[in-house]
């Protein structure tokens, strides 16, 4: 009998920690995004977006989540002459630019003007289901074609893999899809989106764990951490990286708008590393220096013609 209870208790905890308003929302849960849109033909808006967690609100009586957004970027365009689209720019988020809450394995935002709550995404999905329409799908025809997992110290998160009529390759549980947080799933001919990165407690669990993610998500502060200076910047034919201290067999990686890999320097010694730009085309990217397996910082690098 008292086994029996024991494991009434068990199922009714398990029952209670999955129920939980907002679990997908602790442990300082932070996505990077690049997205990539033309606005209109032929310029092109090349973007960076870090989506932040603040406090709790109220609203009609449900505890929603403050989600602050952080931008930046550059303007290209797709054909000579070049249009009236260059130039870069960047924000900050003084007031959310969205209220989410999680609840049963679903994800609802609302508009600070909205007057109602609208689904973001549902994970209760099995292989060979639709997703249904939300806010970011507007499509019946995304079937679940496979279901795999993702490692996270706050539990193991489904990954569902979705056929050929999304622009994501998955959904993934608490994080949104490949897409981004907010980012369309359908298909679309104006923009690209890609989650770079999505990262718990300043470790990242997306696209891989650890340092392999690369991305400038989660970097210690500049209280906690020593940084780095790159001078020229904007550069051109080639710029300099000045370390704050004697580096031993550090690494620096650089990355462009659609998270590829698009330059590495090993083995780097001393105070400072010359980087070529022969490689790069014009536009923004993000620098990052490890030492000893340790980040030193990342810092935003741009190339000029």
């Amino acid at each position: 009998m008292k086994a029996r209870i024991a494991c009434v208790l068990i199922l009714l905890s398990g029952f209670i920690v999955s129920a939980q308003p907002n679990v997908y929302f602790e442990h300082q849960p932070v996505w990077q995004v690049s997205k990539v849109c033309a606005v209109p033909y032929p310029c092109i808006r090349n973007e960076f977006v870090n989506y932040l967690v603040g406090n709790d609100t109220t609203i009609s009586g449900m505890v929603y989540k403050k989600i602050f957004e952080n931008s930046q970027g550059y303007f290209s365009w797709q054909s000579p002459p070049p249009a009236a689209c260059s130039g870069t720019f960047s924000f900050m988020d003084s007031l959310p630019s969205y209220y989410m809450r999680s609840a049963d394995k679903k994800m609802f935002m609302r508009l600070p003007a909205d007057t109602g709550e609208m689904l973001l995404y549902d994970f209760n999905l099995s292989i060979g289901q639709a997703l249904p329409i939300t806010y970011n799908n507007f499509s019946s025809d995304i079937l679940v074609t496979a279901i795999d997992s993702i490692y996270t110290p706050y539990g193991y998160r489904k990954k569902f893999q979705l056929n050929g009529f999304a622009s994501a390759q998955y959904l993934i549980e608490g994080m949104g899809s490949s897409n981004g947080l907010i980012e369309y799933i359908p298909l679309m001919f104006e923009c690209g989106y890609n989650l770079l990165c999505f990262s718990y407690n300043d470790t990242s669990y997306y696209p891989s764990s650890g340092i392999a993610c690369n991305l400038m998500v989660g970097q210690p502060s500049e209280e906690e951490a020593p940084q780095f200076d790159v001078s020229p910047n904007p550069f051109s034919g080639h710029t300099t990286l000045y370390a704050p201290y004697h580096l031993r067999n550090a690494s620096l990686s650089i990355w462009n708008g659609q998270g590829q890999l698009v330059h590495e320097q090993h083995q780097i010694n001393g105070n400072r590393c010359e980087v070529q730009g022969s490689d790069l085309v014009p536009g923004i990217y993000l620098v990052k220096l490890m030492d000893e397996g340790k980040v030193v910082g990342c810092k935003r690098l741009v190339r000029v013609e």
